[in-house]
């Protein structure tokens, strides 16, 4: 299953729900998936922008070695 999509699903659930949730039931919905599934990932090291800026600090530290 592609994570992008299953965001955007659950976007459009959170829509439709929050027609007849109070907002602030609604924010600490958003509070919970974010602490469980997008930190999950994160800690995990699975997710892209955490590979993608850990190659970039690699690569910096490269380029610097280089430049002494």
């Amino acid at each position: 299953m592609d994570f992008g999509f299953w965001i955007l699903d659950f976007g459009f659930w959170i829509l439709d729900f929050g027609r007849d949730v109070p907002v602030e039931r609604l924010l600490s919905l958003l509070l919970q998936y974010f602490r469980f599934f997008y930190l999950g990932h994160i800690f995990n090291g699975s997710d892209f922008l955490v590979r993608f800026t850990r190659e970039n600090r690699d690569r910096d530290e490269i380029n610097q070695h280089q430049k002494q």
